[in-house]
């Protein structure tokens, strides 16, 4: 969602920040790997001397604060999802669930049938656990599925999955995708004009 369907950097950018700083930690080595990332999982790898129950709760109250109606939709995503059968397409997000919907309803979409939020798996991604439990819900076999990442633990939860994966330079532009995991990567979703996401698939198995 975040970085895929949802431009919604700054605002998390805004939340680590507050966190970190809060903490005494480098707002930039936490933002390093808080892209695509549970919280809990962030937290515990940045402070793994703290409680992770208190700080996540801690987290969430500085989040709070943060104005979720700077967020926007991804350019091109909302015409593309648009043009998809509401059975055949899910969310799969770090984010909780409460918030991934707060952020797709202001972004203007429409209600995913299938939604694996931070809230529904047992381990975050990179971990694929995410993405077969869509696929399941779905009722689809993973090799028939493609996923659109925007960060590195989103594109080895694909991976790992057996999904293919086309990669979005919408939060980590300075990042070679293309070279680094040998995927199609596009600016955003403005590429997909036609309607058919078998083109983009097709471009995922070059």
């Amino acid at each position: 969602m975040d970085g895929t369907l949802v431009d919604s950097t700054a605002i998390i950018e805004e939340e680590w920040t507050r966190w970190a700083l809060q903490i005494g930690k480098d707002p930039d080595e936490v933002l390093k790997i808080a892209h695509g990332r549970r919280t809990e999982e962030v937290i515990q790898a940045i402070a793994p001397d703290r409680e992770i129950e208190k700080e996540l709760t801690h987290f969430l109250e500085l989040a709070a604060g943060v104005d979720q109606n700077k967020v926007r939709a991804v350019e091109g995503a909302v015409q593309f999802v648009s043009l998809l059968d509401n059975a055949h397409w899910a969310v799969v997000t770090s984010a909780p669930r409460h918030i991934a919907y707060q952020r797709l309803h202001l972004a203007g979409f429409p209600e995913p049938r299938v939604l694996i939020s931070a809230d529904d798996v047992r381990t975050g991604k990179p971990h694929p656990e995410g993405f077969t439990s869509a696929a399941l819900l779905l009722k689809m076999d993973l090799q028939d599925c493609l996923a659109f990442e925007d960060s590195p633990p989103g594109i080895l939860a694909a991976r790992a999955a057996g999904i293919r994966v086309i990669a979005l330079k919408t939060t980590h532009a300075q990042l070679g995708f293309g070279e680094l995991y040998q995927i199609a990567t596009f600016a955003d979703l403005t590429v997909i004009r036609s309607g058919s996401y078998y083109e983009a698939a097709k471009v995922a198995d070059v």
